[in-house]
């Protein structure tokens, strides 16, 4: 008898070893699409940002129809949730890349998106890692 319930003792234990590292990776999963998340949202709002700056005459202090000329001022390029860039190429093409703060899919490199505007039309993100 004390050898069935030892073996049902170390089958108890591994089973929820099991279970507490399936939760684990399930937690990781939510955290880092929460990441990503956070990253596409932020990166709309500087979007907005820079649709506004280019609808402005130059009077107003905005683009006249471009983006030339456009900064992403540095209260919007670091948050908790990463860093943001904005790069502008020609006068009607932006780049728009936000680097998250945690490990993506491959446990090395940060969590990547990326957004390009062309022809002040807005493409889908790239997403690495």
């Amino acid at each position: 008898m004390g050898q069935q319930q030892f073996l049902l003792t170390v089958l108890g234990v591994v089973i929820i070893g099991i279970s507490i590292r399936i939760g684990f990776r399930i937690v990781d999963a939510q955290y880092m699409q929460q990441s990503r998340d956070q990253l596409i949202s932020h990166m709309q709002t500087v979007y907005g940002y820079a649709e506004a700056f280019a609808t402005k005459t130059k009077k107003q202090g905005g683009g006249a129809g471009t983006y030339t000329g456009f900064r992403l001022p540095k209260n919007m390029s670091q948050l908790t949730s990463g860093t943001f860039t904005a790069t502008v190429s020609g006068t009607t093409n932006l780049t728009i890349v936000g680097t998250g703060k945690i490990k993506g899919n491959n446990g090395k490199s940060p969590v990547s998106v990326t957004y390009k505007i062309t022809k002040r039309k807005l493409t889908k993100p790239t997403i690495n890692n």
